[in-house]
């Protein structure tokens, strides 16, 4: 009787123990990290009509003479971070409310993030903006729930105005807070 009841708990504890072992072979093939990258109901207008979540692919096709910045950052992405990916393109003739000026479009993980637009005469521009009742506390306007605009100066010194997507933004940040 004794040998049946030994050999019953053994048996449980081996199944417990397979049942523990399954759990976290699940839990390592899965990718715990893995951004959104399927959002695109919540697609935000940018600057002059431009929308989030457009492809690289799909922006270069409506606009063919933009110019691909040389090199990229990121990482391909692994079982243990998920990719991160920062491209941009330069439209160097760009006209927005009649402001003439160079806009850089940065994608992350294939998807647009924001537009960084330099106008050649920024007071002016901001003016505009102004009429149109854009309003800006300190250098930050809230265009829309999702879209956020920064008046702002490079590390050239070039002043800028960038229209942004929140959510995208925030994903980007979550994904340098947890992985870099």
């Amino acid at each position: 009787m004794r040998f049946l009841q030994r050999k019953s708990l053994g048996l449980l504890a081996v199944a417990r123990l397979c049942l523990l072992c399954a759990v976290i072979g699940l839990l390592w093939s899965c990718d715990l990290n893995k951004t959104n990258s399927s959002r695109t109901e919540g697609a935000t207008q940018l600057i002059n009509g431009i929308k989030s979540y457009t492809t690289l692919r799909e922006f270069m096709e409506l606009h063919p003479q933009v110019k691909v910045e040389s090199g990229s950052d990121g990482h391909p992405g692994d079982k243990w971070r998920p990719k991160y990916e920062i491209k941009q393109v330069t439209l160097l003739d760009y006209r927005h409310l009649e402001h003439l000026g160079k806009l850089t479009v940065t994608f992350f993980n294939d998807r647009l993030m924001s537009t960084t637009f330099y106008p050649h005469d920024v007071d002016r521009y901001l003016s505009e903006l102004r009429k149109r009742g854009i309003e800006f506390k300190t250098d930050l306007a809230a265009f829309s729930v999702h879209t956020l605009i920064r008046v702002g100066t490079d590390y050239q010194g070039n002043r800028y105005v960038d229209w942004e997507d929140k959510g995208l933004a925030e994903e980007m940040g979550k994904w340098i807070k947890n992985n870099a």
